[in-house]
């Protein structure tokens, strides 16, 4: 009851809003991300806040909100393929009413609020806002996780979970991303008012304490790697400054964690490490990607059939019960088979070259450049968190994912008309 009630206050004010502001709206939708937690029963249809926030705003779209043409610009292919493939992954799948849900919420609710953000918006100043609305709702989840620490609610081997129901590395995977964005924002930003940089320093703080507090190995890996990669494109002294913080975090995190269980563990090769789980999950995935190279195995049905492979590889298995193959690309294989792999790949592959172009036409120091380099190191993290992961297939990660990609092909639109106009005169 009290889920029921939340949600009707959450969508008369969403819905105010939208009426009179859809772009705020949209902009605003970030922090509702984790909302997917909030769930009712519609008849006897599972929904949640967040699901039907993307509803309500795309009804008044539909109503009064502006009409554009040709938005997806090269993704139109990829994503046309992408959809199929979510299509026949569901109709293949032998418990329908679970691929129906992921359908619905981990391709059609984000593709959906994909193309309202295409639709409506189209200046700088409201990309921006988009980054410090994501920024905020991550930063609230961190300190929702912080304050279960500091009374003692952790799960039981001492680790936070914030609002993600007792599993730390959902908190990881959604703050990752969301922390490098505002490290590059910080570091790349040209801004006069000093609240704002103070404010990006605080939340990085915030973000990254309680990715600490998760002690997911896979996110400190992620943002480690990124900022790696983020150091080649500071000035010289900037890279200092990056550096100094790098090399403080490493020995932050190294003291605390190198005399744990968790990094006994992580380090340790033997038969019963976390490590060697892993691994028989990696070994028994690519056995499954042997046989269904090109259908996959429907959507969400990784577990019974992975439960079938596993006795033939290990016995006994260090992990029984594995929702999916804790890596990306091998997760979008396998649910969507070869047709949606390559759409995958596809998408990503426009991504960084659409934004690479959008950055050689840029500015220097420009706004556009900045936003454009947040969308491409928030995704370059998600990818390599990837490779031990899985930062896609629930709902709040989806939307981030969509998220980024849209972002960026606003900026890259706002690049082009800057130079058509500069080419006219204007």
């Amino acid at each position: 009851m009290f889920n029921f009630i939340t949600i009707v206050i959450v969508l008369l004010v969403l819905g105010f809003i939208g009426w009179k502001r859809l772009d705020f709206a949209l902009i605003i939708l970030p922090l509702f991300f984790p909302a997917y937690l909030i769930r009712a029963k519609i008849l006897f249809i599972t929904t949640t806040l967040l699901e039907l926030s993307i509803y309500l705003l795309f009804f008044i779209w539909i109503i009064r909100g502006p009409r554009r043409r040709n938005i997806f610009g090269p993704f139109n292919f990829p994503l046309i393929f992408l959809i199929l493939a979510v299509i026949i992954a569901t109709l293949i799948s032998s418990h329908l009413k679970v691929s129906l849900g992921i359908a619905k919420a981990w391709f059609f609710d984000p593709l959906l609020y994909f193309f309202l953000v295409l639709q409506v918006i189209k200046t700088i100043k409201q990309v921006g806002r988009f980054f410090f609305a994501l920024i905020i709702s991550g930063v609230v989840v961190s300190v929702i996780g912080i304050a279960q620490a500091s009374l003692g609610m952790v799960t039981s081997d001492g680790r936070i979970a914030s609002l993600y129901e007792g599993v730390p590395n959902y908190l990881a995977l959604y703050l990752a991303p969301i922390l490098i964005l505002s490290l590059v924002l910080f570091f790349k930003l040209s801004c006069e008012k000093a609240f704002i940089k103070c404010g990006l320093f605080l939340s990085i703080i915030i973000l990254f304490y309680a990715l600490f507090l998760s002690r997911s190995y896979g996110g400190f890996f992620a943002v480690i790697i990124s900022l790696i990669i983020f150091f080649f494109f500071l000035p010289r002294k900037s890279q200092w400054m990056l550096l100094g913080a790098f090399l403080l975090v490493v020995t932050f995190f190294l003291f605390f964690q190198i005399s744990s269980s968790k990094w006994q563990q992580f380090v340790n090769w033997r038969e019963s490490s976390s490590t060697q789980a892993r691994l028989q999950i990696w070994r028994t995935s690519l056995a499954i990607l042997q046989d269904h190279w090109f259908w996959g195995v429907g959507l969400g049905q990784f577990e019974p059939i992975y439960q079938k492979y596993l006795p033939r590889y290990f016995f006994p298995p260090l992990e029984w019960v594995v929702r999916d193959p804790h890596n990306l690309f091998l997760s979008f294989w396998l649910n969507l088979g070869a047709i949606g792999f390559l759409s995958f790949l596809a998408i990503l592959f426009i991504f960084f070259w659409q934004a690479i172009i959008s950055l050689k036409k840029s500015k220097t120091s420009s706004l556009t450049k900045t936003f454009l380099f947040a969308s491409v190191f928030g995704m370059i993290t998600i990818l390599i968190h990837g490779l031990i992961d899985v930062p896609y297939w629930k709902n709040d990660l989806s939307f981030v994912f969509w998220l980024l990609i849209s972002l960026a092909l606003v900026l890259k639109n706002i690049v082009f008309y800057q130079r058509k106009n500069e080419y006219a005169g204007v």
